[in-house]
């Protein structure tokens, strides 16, 4: 009979599987001519700070910081990690769910939005796919244009 350890090793197994095929996306796109690659793959088993909820990894890709954070057992988000302010690098706070920028103390929501100044400007967002597939395409400041 299965038991929850068993379904928790199957997710996680699921998840490192489609994470291992999606590794090959950037390089296929760079493969076809693209101009930039507009993803980043980051795998769970590579991370250890995301194999448990309320880690954070910072990784270069993108050309930007980019902070990665587990606020769910299925959930993740990315934002750059360089605060609007003075470019510090910001840190994940889980218990408040919040990005904290150590130098100044400002303060962001997870969709990179200014809880609190003295940053004026908001994190740019990056949409997160269920394998942890960072992409480029949520960039909240040429949304708002």
């Amino acid at each position: 009979m299965p038991t929850e350890r068993d379904a928790s090793r199957r997710r996680f197994l699921s998840r490192a599987a489609i994470l291992g095929g999606a590794a090959m996306l950037p390089k296929m796109a760079a493969a076809e001519g693209a101009e930039k690659e507009k993803t980043a793959v980051v795998t769970l088993p590579e991370n250890k700070a995301l194999q448990k909820v309320g880690g954070a990894v910072v990784i270069e890709a993108l050309d930007d910081k980019i902070i990665i954070a587990r606020t769910g057992e299925e959930s993740y988000v990315a934002c750059s990690a360089i605060c609007t302010h003075r470019g510090c690098v910001v840190n994940y706070q889980h218990e408040s769910a919040q990005f904290l920028c150590p130098c100044h103390q400002a303060r962001f929501a997870l969709d990179g939005k200014v809880l609190r100044g003295p940053a004026r400007k908001p994190l740019r967002e990056y949409a997160v796919g269920a394998a942890v597939v960072v992409e480029r395409g949520a960039d909240r400041e040429k949304k708002k244009g």
